[in-house]
């Protein structure tokens, strides 16, 4: 099995890895290249010849990447491909890196002073000084070693950004640098790949297939089995000197060369491959003929710009805008090129600004990035592009529609934007580079109302509603740069759940008018349910920034101290917590009126005549006040006891006299009993005197039963003496007065003249004993008993 070399000639060379190529941008003095010389007729030449001034055996760093350089040996006895880190000098994706030799024999002999026994057999990436040139040109070139090494080298370079407007051939130069010593020349094949391509590494595991995918192709394809990509072939481009010291240098200008038109390398990335099988079996004890690779050049017109102004070759412009902040907000600029072919504008800066999401472009179409002029100079015309965001390599928008890359071109980059400030980079490039640098001004929605509602912030206030009444709790609300507004609960389930606290399906937020009150229905909506809570939305655009004053309602069951939050959102989110103080009705009058209590008080009136019973009555936060019968059927159909429709009710004048009459309603029947009820707002709070009316038919003790409720209800009991007329003729047969008194557990009764009659205090007979007994003794239990005899009323108290 023969040696084979490979010498691939990579010229832009993202067959590998991205930006693995000799970039337009990327000009190296000390490398030899130069990107924009310029000619008499006003066009470019970009060049690299690889010449430098570094001295012998320094290393040289330099600024292109693209050029890959490999070996893969030959077993001596099996001849099966193996591969080593030593085999390899050059990765593709880095900065070039060569060493400076004055010639192969330099070369060898620094190789083995490194390393005696192993050093000739290792590759390097070298720059070697072209024979019969008195050191003034050199050329790049690979060693891969002794014997059986086949060697590999790329060189890639961009035919894109500047030199997208390529008007010549690309062309490069080889030269024999030293014919080897196997004694025979060897003949190279050039391949053209179209486009990207995928050129891996040789391996250990695969170097020999991919060298040999190489001798598979003999024709030219659209689609390549190994590329899969528009190939081109030519055989027998270059055949090594046989002479040392004979270059036989030839220039290879690759259109021209395979037949094919100029225009299918115009802005393209192009891989050129130059290819020779070996000339001899494996040994160690020679080498393939050396070639270099040099003059890699081809001319190409200056692309400008007409607009924006100053956008020169790596210009940097500014342009401040202001977007919303965490809303989509349009940043606009116009372009226009000359003499492109295509326009690039992508993400410029570091790695962290190609990977933000927070700018961004659209596809094209109607709501697309990209307008040209319509025939009325308006931006309305879309133009076609193609748009990617890659992490690590941004946004990138490319048109290369010919109607429109010189055309005016409005352009139209999104912003959604977090933060308070932000800086955002473009790189626009249509053979001339330049930068746009974006200053952003973040105008986040912000709160004027209330003062220091910030994002996050709560603002605490206080409310005082009535307990078991539907209370208003008032706020004022002004926003700043917002589209919308949200007032909802706060994310607690508990509270969500508080049908407490709610908003109205109308009326509950207002906007001032020209007089600057608070008038104006402001439109919204409003949902309420178990899960969201309370949700009112603002969405009117001449509302969601203006003074508004919004109204919350509160109905709460108890007098508990309540707390509800709620959570307002205009793009900026801040939290009102109301701390509700509920002041539920209560009672100042009579003392000790509370809820449930009951309140006695005697009374004495006369039997079968109107009497009067008097009864103070002031309340607080009440909003009515209702008396009425107990619920007690017999208590409401006892029509002893009344009101009147009028006059039943004073309260006090400037004087402190109760004299001013307070409107009420009254009405009795047997089902319910008297009924009265105040609701004029200006006395239900008001110090009272309300007289309640008694006619009663009997002589004796009578009980009565008032409900008092202004949401506080407490009972009035009162404990009535009814005081019998005084009869025509004291009776004869004994004047004197009966006299009544209790010792321990008994009752007794001197001089009584007829039946003695013991009741308690709620009239209801105890015992009924005759004169006789009652001198002796009735035993009772200890209470407070009515004793009635004659005309004889007495209370008395037994222990």
């Amino acid at each position: 099995m023969k040696k084979q070399i490979l010498l691939a000639v990579a010229l832009c060379g993202m067959m590998f890895t991205a930006n693995a190529q000799i970039e337009p941008n990327k000009a190296d003095e000390a490398f030899g290249y130069q990107t924009k010389i310029p000619l008499d007729n006003g066009d470019y030449q970009f060049l690299m010849h690889f010449n430098t001034t570094k001295n012998y055996h320094e290393k040289i760093k330099a600024n292109p990447k693209g050029i890959y350089s490999a070996s893969v040996g030959l077993d001596k006895t099996t001849l099966d491909p193996f591969f080593s880190n030593d085999c390899k000098s050059q990765n593709q994706g880095q900065q070039i890196q060569v060493v400076r030799f004055r010639d192969v024999t330099d070369l060898m002999d620094s190789l083995s002073v490194a390393d005696p026994t192993e050093g000739k057999n290792k590759a390097a990436s070298v720059l070697l000084d072209v024979p019969g040139t008195d050191a003034k040109d050199q050329v790049y070139a690979y060693w891969g070693g002794m014997g059986g090494k086949n060697k590999v080298i790329s060189f890639g370079i961009k035919l894109q950004d500047a030199f997208q407007t390529i008007k010549s051939d690309l062309s490069f130069d080889i030269v024999t640098l030293h014919p080897g010593t196997t004694g025979k020349a060897a003949a190279y094949k050039m391949l053209l790949v179209l486009d990207n391509i995928t050129y891996p590494y040789i391996t250990k595991d695969a170097a020999d297939n991919e060298i040999m995918m190489l001798d598979t192709i003999t024709s030219s394809s659209n689609k390549n089995s190994i590329f899969n990509k528009e190939t081109y072939i030519a055989t027998n481009v270059y055949t090594t000197s046989s002479t040392t010291g004979e270059i036989n240098r030839q220039t290879i200008n690759v259109t021209e060369l395979l037949g094919i038109s100029q225009s299918k390398i115009m802005n393209k990335k192009v891989s050129v491959i130059l290819y020779a099988p070996a000339t001899t079996d494996a040994s160690s004890d020679v080498f393939e003929p050396i070639i270099g690779i040099d003059n890699i050049t081809g001319v190409y017109e200056a692309t400008s710009w007409v607009s924006p102004d100053g956008a020169i070759e790596n210009a940097t412009l500014k342009q401040d805008v202001d977007v919303k902040k965490d809303e989509e907000s349009p940043i606009v600029f116009n372009i226009q090129g000359k003499q492109g072919t295509s326009i690039t504008i992508q993400t410029g800066g570091d790695t962290e600004m190609k990977n933000k999401t927070d700018y961004y472009f659209k596809e094209a179409g109607e709501n697309g990035s990209v307008k040209a002029k319509d025939e009325n100079g308006e931006y309305t015309i879309d133009v076609p592009y193609s748009y990617s965001f890659k992490e690590g390599d941004g946004n990138i928008l490319k048109i290369t529609d010919a109607n429109y890359v010189n055309a005016e071109l409005q352009v139209t980059l999104f912003a959604k934007v977090t933060t308070k400030k932000s800086s955002y980079q473009l790189e626009i490039n249509n053979g001339c580079r330049f930068y746009l640098d974006f200053n952003v001004n973040v105008t986040a929605p912000a709160w004027t109302l209330p003062t220091g509602a910030t994002e996050g912030k709560t603002i605490s206030q206080n409310a005082e509603v009535k307990k078991s009444q539907e209370s208003p709790i008032v706020f004022a609300l002004q926003g700043q740069y917002g589209e919308k507004i949200t007032i909802q609960t706060d994310d607690d389930a508990t509270m969500k759940a508080n049908t407490g606290y709610y908003f109205k399906n109308n009326g509950c937020v207002k906007a001032k008018d020209s007089e600057g009150n608070y008038t104006i229905d402001v439109p919204y909506t409003y949902n309420y349910s178990a899960e969201n809570g309370n949700v009112l939305e603002i969405t009117e655009a001449d509302y969601v920034n203006a003074e508004l004053q919004v109204t919350l309602f509160a109905n709460l069951p108890t007098t508990e101290a309540s707390n509800y939050k709620l959570a307002i959102n205009n793009g900026c989110n801040f939290f009102m917590n109301f701390a509700v103080t509920v002041t539920a009705p209560a009672w100042i009058l009579p003392e000790g009126a509370t809820e449930g209590a009951t309140i006695s008080q005697n009374a004495e009136v006369k039997q079968s005549e109107e009497s009067s019973i008097i009864i103070a009555l002031q309340g607080q936060y009440g909003e009515k006040i209702t008396i009425q019968t107990g619920d007690d059927a017999s208590m409401k159909a006892n029509e002893g006891y009344y009101f009147k429709n009028s006059g039943c009710v004073k309260a006090k004048d400037g004087e402190g006299n109760y004299t001013v009459d307070v409107p009420y309603t009254y009405n009795y029947s047997a089902e319910n009993g008297n009924v009265l009820e105040i609701t004029d707002e200006n006395y239900v709070n008001a110090e009272l005197q309300v007289t309640l009316y008694t006619n009663l038919p009997e002589a004796g003790t009578s009980n009565y039963q008032l409900v008092v409720n202004n949401g506080c209800s407490f009972f009035m009991n009162f404990a009535v003496t009814v005081t019998a007329k005084t009869p025509d003729n004291i009776n004869t047969v004994d004047t004197n007065k009966a006299l009544v008194y209790a010792t321990e557990g008994t009752i007794v009764v001197e001089n009584a003249i007829e039946n003695v009659i013991i009741t308690n205090i709620m009239g209801q007979t105890i015992a009924t004993v005759s004169a006789e007994e009652a001198a002796n003794g009735i035993s009772v239990a200890a209470n407070i008993y009515l004793v009635k005899t004659g005309n004889t009323v007495s209370k008395v108290l037994v222990k």
